[in-house]
């Protein structure tokens, strides 16, 4: 705005106010005009109305509108009297009449006798109407007009005159109209000042009023005063008539313009609401799809252990979805700390706590019982592990994943929740894994991805069929729900568990499901830095910690407890042996990248050379290879601590054509106890073309074979990089083919293309490189991946040695970095021509 003029203004005489205004400076008068065109208008558009003998608002559903909230406002209530006193004026008129009657026999008696039962009923009729709530003006009027009319007609000397008699005859003296007309100007008042109802309606009172009489009356002997008395009569009641009708019209005018003026600020205030919703909407659904962007990272802290992202979390920082959580196990009466090993508070709080595996045993062999409800099942949990009330040891538990211990005890229990959903698929498991339960009540399983919507907004649309469901980024939860409900398959859940040798038909299916639940239950417990344990002189060094060193790694702290302090975790403790050695498995540290193998982004020598040795040396089985990826799922699935939420991790977080990816695998990782490393690769990956080219070109033969595998795998079956390799030179296709068949693994090589020497070449994140230049001109895709094998640090001619696992950082020609390991199998280096 421009500043006010510096100079006075100049004095007029008599100076008016708006004299003074124009002396305002621009800024200021413009300001004012245009608030004061705003406010005219403003009250223009609220009052818009037609204003002749029919008062009515221009826009029709404006009226209508109006004329909703007038049936709802005084009408019910002042019906009642008004029909009351309308029943007793007739009784009051009928004894007043019958006391004038000398004769009052024949057919008038009965006329007057209908009319009055007629009289009669109309008002119960409206009173009728009211109590059922279907009262309205046009009711009000229809009931006026009927009583006027019927006041009229139980004159005895019109009924009388009506059979061919003459009225004189019927009273002993004389006879007026006084009361019949002092009863219709009562209606009229009464019906424009105590009811609600539009002038343009109740004109029909007044005018019917004054047509009904002079009709009746003006004709010859109709009236027992005359017909020039009852023209005087009639006119009289039509000017009462017409003021009471103008001054309703004036009441209605003005309530009017009120009513529309509240409508348009309410109308205001309702779009500022709504935008303010949409605006928060938006931002929701911004952070949504943040979240959806960064949820395959996110997942890859149980995929990727050497890479966890920490993601600082609290519950007190997700009231929105608290709702979702369940409550604390009881807290144990608390004990004096001891001195002792591995940890003295660990020690200390289970102290004289045991797990009670008569409830384990029930949990597990009820499981899949339709009678056994999911809050059975938590109390039951709450009573058999007490390794649960270690989430609260301290009162305020610090986790290394930097989240509360009440998150990781929702975590937990969202993990426990989902096993029991993925032990009764044949139930209500599928849609308590993807919908949860209604937090209200007894926790009743949610059949419709729209329930929570439903009860928040009323709204009960559809969600997509899932053959025209958006991607994963741009869906809401609703149709992710409904999407993963509908899309999965849900057979490779129940074949995992299976595998996994957990099921209810004999005592081996029951201890290997207790061993999962315990598993379970005590698995994150040294996420609280408080509890993890020292590493004592007479184990050290232990997986690279050494003596007097807090073992910092949750997942290897598990594990040197359960070998050397199993009384310290008492689900454990009690368990056979035979589950022991599987869930000690579970927390081996196997080195494995599942997206690695998914992908075919690594040889495999560098995916499952540690798996298998793990394998190996321990005498694990196949059913004990899915448990580890059963406990992986499981865990996983409950990682938004919301656990009456259903498996949201998975669900709305994780693209769901990954996790299928990931299920559809495990069968072939279940094959690495009997099958070496490469056999397993190489069933893995023949089988992924046959599946993705199921009407295309057969298994590839010869020596470009495998990168052609491999090479359809990390670009999930896309075609065109067939298209993109066979366009490469003849020298081009067989080096490539002959560095992505290396395998990494001393004395194996692939049956399809069995290429000898080494290093394999690990390119990180080689898939990415590669989809990213598929939209390229064709024969460029592969293109990348042949520039980093052909570094001469990598080429096996002239690579004489590395340190094994060691990590390097090439450049393609167009400056873009990657990271290249080179491996070797053994401890040793080897040589550019060596057999690895």
């Amino acid at each position: 705005m421009e500043a006010p003029p510096s100079t006075p203004l100049k004095r007029e005489r008599q100076p008016s106010f708006l004299a003074r205004a124009r002396g305002a400076s621009l800024a200021h008068a413009k300001i004012a005009d245009e608030y004061i065109k705003l406010e005219q208008g403003r009250s223009d558009a609220a009052v818009q109305m037609h204003t002749g003998w029919v008062l009515s608002f221009v826009e029709p559903t404006t009226e209508f509108e109006y004329a909703l909230e007038m049936d709802s406002r005084r009408n019910a209530k002042y019906i009642m009297e008004a029909a009351g006193i309308n029943i007793a004026a007739s009784v009051a008129l009928l004894v007043m009449t019958a006391n004038d009657m000398q004769k009052y026999t024949g057919p008038d008696n009965r006329f007057l006798l209908v009319c009055g039962i007629l009289q009669f009923m109309t008002s119960f009729i409206a009173i009728g109407a009211s109590n059922v709530g279907v009262l309205n003006e046009t009711i009000v009027i229809s009931w006026a007009f009927a009583t006027v009319v019927l006041n009229i007609l139980t004159s005895p000397w019109r009924a009388s005159v009506f059979y061919g008699g003459d009225g004189f005859e019927l009273y002993s003296g004389a006879a007026c109209d006084s009361a019949i007309l002092l009863i219709m100007a009562l209606i009229g008042v009464g019906v424009h000042f105590f009811f609600d109802v539009r002038t343009s309606r109740s004109m029909i009172v007044p005018l019917g009023t004054v047509l009904s009489y002079g009709a009746l009356s003006i004709p010859p002997s109709m009236a027992p005063e005359g017909s020039f008395q009852a023209i005087q009569f009639t006119v009289l009641l039509a000017v009462i008539g017409y003021v009471t009708w103008i001054g309703r019209y004036a009441i209605e005018k003005h309530d009017r313009a009120k009513w529309a003026e509240t409508r348009s600020l309410k109308e205001q205030v309702d779009k500022q609401e709504l935008h303010i919703k949409q605006e928060e909407k938006k931002m929701a659904k911004m952070k949504k799809q943040m979240d959806d962007m960064e949820a395959t990272l996110a997942s890859m802290e149980k995929l990727e252990p050497s890479n966890r992202r920490v993601r600082v979390d609290s519950m007190e920082q997700s009231t929105s979805r608290s709702h979702l959580a369940v409550s604390r196990p009881p807290k144990p009466s608390p004990v004096k700390e001891l001195v002792g090993i591995p940890n003295p508070l660990l020690v200390s709080a289970l102290k004289g706590q045991c797990a009670d595996f008569a409830v384990i045993k029930r949990m597990a062999t009820k499981i899949t019982s339709p009678g056994y409800s999911l809050s059975a099942f938590f109390n039951d949990a709450k009573l058999a592990f007490p390794e649960l009330n270690l989430f609260f040891a301290t009162d305020d538990c610090k986790t290394s994943s930097g989240r509360s211990g009440e998150v990781e005890y929702q975590r937990t229990i969202g993990a426990l929740f989902c096993v029991y959903w993925l032990m009764r698929l044949d139930g209500d498991g599928e849609n308590g894994f993807s919908y949860g339960v209604d937090v209200e009540g007894n926790w009743e399983v949610i059949t419709s991805p729209n329930h929570r919507r439903k009860k928040s907004d009323g709204s009960d649309d559809e969600p997509p069929s899932p053959s025209t469901a958006k991607f994963f980024h741009t869906m809401s939860d609703e149709e992710k729900r409904f999407a993963f409900k509908n899309t999965m398959k849900w057979n490779e859940f129940s074949d995992l568990v299976t595998m996994a040798g957990c099921h209810t038909n004999d005592e081996d299916g029951i201890a290997r499901t207790m061993a999962l639940l315990c598993l379970t239950s005590f698995h994150d417990v040294f996420k609280v830095e408080d509890l993890l344990p020292t590493c004592q002189a007479e184990h050290a060094p232990y997986m690279g910690y050494q003596e007097g060193e807090i073992i910092r790694d949750h997942d290897v702290a598990l594990s040197y407890v359960l070998i050397y302090y199993e009384e310290c975790i008492p689900s454990f403790q009690g368990l056979p042996d035979a589950a022991k050695k599987a869930i000690l498995f579970t927390q081996s540290k196997l080195q494995f990248n599942h997206g690695w193998f998914v992908q075919a982004e690594a040889p495999p020598g560098a995916m499952l050379s540690t798996f298998k040795r793990m394998l190996s040396s321990g005498g694990c089985s196949s059913d004990d290879v899915a448990l580890y990826f059963l406990h992986w799922l499981t865990d996983l699935s409950g990682a938004e601590a919301t656990p009456l939420g259903g498996a949201e991790k998975f669900v709305l977080r994780f693209p769901h054509h990954v996790l299928s990816s990931f299920l559809w695998s495990i069968p072939f990782l279940r094959k690495l106890v009997q099958a070496d490393e490469t056999e397993v690769v190489e069933e893995y990956l023949t089988a992924r073309w046959k599946m993705a080219h199921d009407a295309g070109p057969p298994v590839p033969k010869g020596p470009e074979a495998v990168a052609l595998l491999r090479l359809s795998a990390m670009t999930q079956g896309n075609s065109e990089v067939l298209e993109a390799f066979s366009c490469l030179s003849e020298p081009e296709r067989l080096f490539l083919g002959d560095e992505m068949a290396r395998t990494g693994c001393a004395s194996q090589t692939f049956r399809l293309s069995p290429v000898r020497g080494g290093p394999a070449i690990l390119i990180y994140y080689g898939p990415a490189l590669l989809q990213r230049h598929m939209g390229h001109k064709v024969g460029t895709a592969p293109r990348p991946q042949t520039r980093v094998h052909r570094r001469p640090c990598f080429s096996p001619h002239t690579h004489t040695s590395t340190h094994p696992g060691s990590r390097v950082t090439g450049q393609d020609e167009d400056g873009h970095g990657l990271a290249v390991r080179s491996l070797q199998s053994g401890a040793g280096a080897m040589a550019g021509g060596d057999d690895v």
